[in-house]
């Protein structure tokens, strides 16, 4: 198996192109394409292989992930990004958009990548590298049985109350006016101004209940706190001081400390100007013009070393700052006894 996969892998690095990967179309369970990009090893692979799933922020595309995919590829490592459903690369087609919400990115997307790299890949070790919504709907996936390792950069728990000041008003405003509004208005959310793709309105309602209220419900009223309670793979969570607007320490403390409660989390809360940078805010993570060098090595570090066998505390960080591992804090916020109506529901 590990020689088929090593194979598989040189034979992806001669497909790929210019910029390091091979474009996929990877079709999901409920028969949803889905736009993926295979960054193949560029240094020796690891046997068995080594594979980081990269898991976006809403309304953001994989592009953003295409610098640290290319780095992780640099140390041996297979790099898959991909466009959720309905987004970027991902359109659907009219017929298909009743299938679109935040919840099917997680249980429908994401396995559909899994499922692709246990086919390609034989088994391979599989990291999650995800990126803020990205680290929230991970959990819903059926098959996580296959993952070992998740980073997580800026994920939080985005009910409008954690946010401090004048942000807590801005994020309630965002929800209850903005986003039913558009939704009457044209069936779907617009972000173009900040550079985001549109949220289609399963994904807008979703996202509205999630941030309106402090846990998670499915449409029907229905928590969803069972699925983060599987998930038991260890968790490396960073979070930014400068990163106010959408993921400030509270958020990432409260999603932590409660909801991923059978998973073991290291956490880092990053000052960036005492690292000589003036802002990594929300995404600068991800930007290799603005984010410290050391601050990947160390990532990739712990990824590869938890990925392969080693306790989620054994790792020494070069610059990180990791404080000691998380555990969770009393209960999760207990589901309402009757199924609650989404409150964007039009008709």
């Amino acid at each position: 198996m590990a020689s088929t996969a090593v194979n598989a892998g040189t034979q992806a690095a001669a497909t790929a192109n210019a910029d390091g990967y091979r474009p996929l179309r990877i079709v999901a369970a409920d028969g949803v394409a889905l736009s993926a990009r295979h960054y193949p090893p560029t240094a020796d692979a690891s046997t068995p292989p080594r594979l980081a799933i990269f898991l976006a922020a809403t309304g953001a595309t994989q592009d953003r992930f295409g610098p640290y995919a290319r780095f992780l590829a640099a140390r041996g490592w297979h790099a898959l990004t991909f466009d959720y459903r309905s987004i970027g690369e991902s359109a659907v087609p009219a017929e298909q958009v009743d299938k679109v919400s935040m919840r099917a990115w997680g249980r429908e997307d994401l396995p559909a990548m899994i499922d692709w790299a246990v086919a390609t890949l034989g088994d391979p070790g599989i990291a999650l590298v995800t990126h803020s919504i990205g680290g929230q709907v991970a959990p819903l996936a059926h098959n996580l049985a296959h993952v070992r390792a998740m980073l997580a950069v800026s994920v939080q728990k985005g009910w409008y109350r954690l946010w401090p000041t004048w942000h807590r008003h801005a994020v309630h405003g965002f929800f209850r006016l903005y986003v039913p509004l558009f939704l009457r208005l044209r069936g779907h959310v617009p972000l173009g101004l900040v550079g985001l793709d549109r949220l289609e309105r399963g994904v807008a309602e979703d996202y509205a209940r999630w941030t309106l209220r402090p846990d998670y419900l499915d449409e029907r009223g229905q928590s969803l706190h069972a699925d983060f309670a599987r998930f038991e793979a260890p968790i490396l969570s960073l979070s930014f001081e400068d990163d106010a607007t959408y993921a400030p320490r509270p958020t990432v403390d409260r999603l932590f400390g409660e909801f991923y409660r059978n998973a073991p989390v290291l956490r880092a809360h990053v000052h960036p100007r005492r690292f000589g940078v003036k802002s990594l805010a929300h995404s600068g993570f991800f930007d290799p013009a603005v984010c410290p060098r050391a601050f990947w090595d160390d990532t990739e570090a712990w990824l590869r070393a938890v990925v392969d066998g080693a306790p989620p505390d054994a790792c020494a960080f070069s610059a990180l700052p990791v404080e000691s591992m998380v555990r969770a804090v009393g209960p999760p916020p207990a589901p309402p006894v009757a199924a609650a109506a989404s409150p964007l529901r039009q008709g």
